[in-house]
């Protein structure tokens, strides 16, 4: 269980840090609980008596405060928390139907006069739902901040639920990347991994992805040519070796090709696709060898040297 002043106490404090790590610890609690009522895991030593309803209000005001604190910095444990807490954050706003996550996006902005410092930029992404209506209105914002239009689109992209306003969001977003793909710097989202979850997103079939698709390609062959590889070892290559294997699976006794529901690494679920994707363009970027793999629905057979 968590208690939800413990953040608000740290807020209103003044101990930043301790309110970036309860929200952290909040995430993680929610996100664990996430098929049981939120009174569950969280409670409220100030306020004993909410009702369920009360509750999710409660916390979706706390969260609010510290995301429209300028001074607090969220950190984020990787990339998969990032889509994991804007599921969550976006369901709880949804449930509290005030605050929202445009109004904290707006509050923000304004606190700090449109000008997003590195502080902000992860807050941001997490306010970034697949529904928000602000991606027209923050594009000037946005397309000065490469990385947190990249993170904001990645966002959107992955995130797209099928309703209308969020395939709009994403069309949006795969139609920003390739101007901005060049001259971004962002250590923490490696352009491996980028390449890999715009060239293979699981979402869609829209003319903007694959122009996007074509762009990052042609990108990765001047990559790949200009890098000189060396042939690693296969002995010295675990995803060459899991490559192969599932591409013998997929050959019967006559040399002829096969449809097989098969894997790379650990898993069978799209969601993770992504990850997969990032290995394989990791082995390329530290000299190993590539080779194919496959899962429910689609093969794909990336180079071998």
């Amino acid at each position: 269980m968590f208690d939800i002043e413990k953040l608000n106490v740290a807020l209103k404090n003044h101990l930043y840090e301790e309110a970036s790590s309860a929200f952290v610890e909040l995430m993680r609690v929610i996100e664990k609980n996430g098929h049981v009522p939120l009174s569950q895991s969280v409670f409220s030593s100030r306020s004993v008596d909410l009702k369920d309803e009360e509750l999710i209000q409660h916390v979706a005001q706390s969260v609010h405060e510290l995301f429209v604190n300028p001074e607090v910095q969220i950190n984020i444990p990787g990339y998969d928390a990032l889509m994991a807490w804007q599921i969550t954050l976006s369901n709880l706003f949804y449930l509290a139907e005030s605050p929202t996550p445009e109004s904290a996006v707006e509050s923000l902005l304004k606190q700090t006069n449109g000008i997003v410092s590195s502080a902000n930029v992860l807050k941001l992404c997490l306010l970034f739902s697949t529904e928000t209506r602000l991606t027209a209105k923050l594009e000037p914002i946005l397309q000065s901040n490469p990385e947190l239009l990249l993170n904001v689109c990645m966002s959107l992209v992955w995130g797209c639920s099928g309703t209308a306003q969020s395939c709009t969001n994403r069309e949006w977003a795969y139609a920003q990347i390739p101007s901005l793909f060049e001259k971004l710097e962002a250590p923490n989202f490696p352009t491996y991994k980028i390449h890999g979850f715009f060239m293979h997103s699981s979402y869609g079939f829209a003319a903007n992805k694959h122009a996007l698709k074509l762009h990052l390609n042609q990108q990765l062959h001047k990559k790949i040519a200009a890098a000189q590889l060396q042939i690693t070892p296969t002995a010295q290559n675990s995803y060459s070796a899991q490559a192969n294997a599932c591409i013998q699976k997929s050959i019967n006794v006559h040399g002829q090709t096969k449809n097989h529901p098969g894997k790379f690494g650990v898993s069978q679920h799209h969601p993770l696709v992504y990850r997969v994707l990032g290995k394989s363009l990791l082995a390329l970027k530290q000299n190993y060898t590539l080779g194919g793999g496959c899962w429910p629905g689609m093969c794909i057979l990336m180079m071998i040297f």
